[in-house]
């Protein structure tokens, strides 16, 4: 029993681990998305609202 519910916290953790690289990449990518449209507003010659 105690091999089993090992695997179980590391299953849980494995889990926990990936969602929260998963949430930082997403927020990453947004992040990196934002900063793209920014430069093609300062090239048209907009200036990007505060």
């Amino acid at each position: 029993m105690d091999d089993d519910s090992e695997t179980t916290i590391i299953g849980q953790d494995t889990s926990y681990s990936t969602n929260w690289i998963a949430l930082l990449t997403s927020e990453i990518m947004f992040y990196k998305l934002w900063i793209n449209i920014l430069d093609c507003l300062e090239e048209f010659g907009g200036q990007p609202s505060p």
